[in-house]
């Protein structure tokens, strides 16, 4: 298999250090945040920067293969069964990656579907920004793969996987019903690999979603 080389993983450990540190002192009761009341559900329209793992491995053993980055729509939908808790389906629109290396430059293109179901922490607080953190289950669809070059005559496909994700941002409320969201979403994924129907390996594809999302709660 493919080593794994992923230095989003501190990427996500800033995001929630920095979330700790937006959340201070003045955490106040649940009543205190109207947008998140029990019941509330919410709704939210993204522009989305999707950036794999900078080195995805080898494959035949020769050069480094990296995917490149790509800017799509995301959607989700949330809903605050208490305060700070609330649970989030997150969906994609079908996202297009190069995939290259580095002696032999582009290999194939491919595009891939997204899912995400996480649970939040929301940190109710007296201003207008809202901090949280989530942890979930993340799912990436590979499809539409187009070989080039070396391997243009070749058939090459990737494997869905289901994985880990966590997540952190912030919501500034701009009115009790429309809010501006930033955050990064992690997802920890590997793809196997097939060449003319033979496994060759895993893709550790390992994606950062960074995300500026407007929000409606209703």
């Amino acid at each position: 298999p493919l080593p794994v080389k992923c230095p989003a993983k501190n990427i996500c450990l800033s995001a929630l250090a920095a979330v700790g540190l937006l959340v201070g002192p003045g955490i106040a009761t649940a009543e205190e945040t109207a947008s998140h009341d029990p019941g509330r559900f919410r709704a939210g329209l993204g522009f989305t920067l999707v950036e794999p793992a900078n080195d995805n491995g080898r494959l035949f053993g020769q050069g480094r293969i990296e995917a490149g980055s790509s800017k799509r729509p995301t959607v989700f939908f949330s809903y605050h069964w208490r305060p700070q808790l609330a649970l989030e389906v997150m969906l994609g629109y079908p996202i297009k990656h190069s995939l290259s290396r580095s002696r032999t430059g582009s290999l194939a293109t491919m595009r891939q579907f997204p899912a995400a179901l996480t649970a939040q922490y929301h940190f109710t607080n007296r201003s207008r920004f809202t901090p949280f953190i989530g942890l979930g289950v993340g799912y990436i669809k590979p499809f539409d793969v187009f070989p080039r070059n070396v391997l243009r005559e070749r058939d090459l496909d990737f494997g869905s996987d289901v994985g880990v994700t966590v997540q952190a941002g912030d919501d500034y409320r701009v009115t009790d019903r429309h809010a501006v969201r930033l955050d990064a979403r992690y997802f920890n994924t590997s793809l196997d690999e097939t060449l003319d129907g033979q496994r060759i390996g895993s893709l550790s594809f390992n994606p950062v979603f960074y995300s500026l999302s407007y929000v409606y709660s209703f």
